[in-house]
């Protein structure tokens, strides 16, 4: 089975200036993110994709026999390019060059630092014995979404989900999850079938699996940036 990570890391972003190549232990995240993957020993190619020769000197370090590196078009690095879109660019780059064929995908974004190679290995894992479509990174809100509120514009506040004050106790509300953005493991044929619809995952037959709050901390704020470098 050829399995693949995908490293995308493109220079620009809205509030943490050139936030890939923050450093955070020591190194910058998107270095952070190779070196985890190739300890995780599950890829046939790590490939980093990216709109910045500063970025992909990154990757220059490391053995060439395991990363790729592609300088992706700047259509595909603005604040609203889609992630599938990139993933896909980058597979179809890869493949005109590749001697197999990709079975699986597997996303690593750079701005999870608590992301390890074990984390890694375990959704690859899990993915491997199931055989489901997509298995993603999942962690718990913080906060019960049942109190989450709407505003009009004169500042009328209700509930965004229909009779979500009936659970008055934080515990008596059902857990709910969301997308910890560490790990997404995905069948490319699945990959391709999503991306022609426009919608994100979860869709198909997409697996869980659960992750702590504090290794779910997205580095997309300069107060998340604060919070993790006082955690580390």
């Amino acid at each position: 089975m050829n399995i693949v990570a995908i490293i995308p890391a493109r220079l620009g972003s809205k509030e943490i200036k050139n936030k890939n190549l923050k450093k955070f232990k020591g190194k910058s995240l998107v270095k952070r993110s190779i070196e985890e993957a190739i300890k995780s020993k599950k890829f046939s190619k790590v490939i980093v994709t990216s709109d910045s020769k500063k970025i992909l000197n990154e990757a220059s370090t490391f053995d060439k026999k395991k990363i790729y590196r592609i300088l992706r078009p700047k259509s595909l690095a603005r604040d609203n390019s889609s992630i599938y879109e990139v993933m896909v660019h980058a597979i179809k780059e890869y493949e005109k060059s590749a001697k197999n064929k990709i079975d699986i995908v597997v996303l690593l974004q750079p701005v999870t630092p608590f992301r390890t190679y074990k984390h890694i290995n375990k959704v690859i894992n899990y993915h491997k014995k199931i055989k489901s479509d997509a298995v993603i990174t999942i962690t718990k809100f913080d906060y019960p979404v049942y109190w989450g509120l709407k505003k009009k514009n004169n500042n009328q506040i209700s509930n965004f989900i229909k009779n979500g004050n009936k659970f008055t106790r934080r515990q008596d509300a059902p857990q709910i999850f969301k997308p910890a953005g560490l790990v997404y493991s995905i069948k490319k044929k699945f990959l391709l079938k999503i991306f022609k619809t426009g919608k994100i995952l979860p869709l198909g037959d997409t697996r869980g699996i659960e992750v702590s709050i504090k290794d779910a901390i997205n580095l997309d704020s300069k107060l998340q940036y604060k919070i993790a470098k006082a955690i580390y």
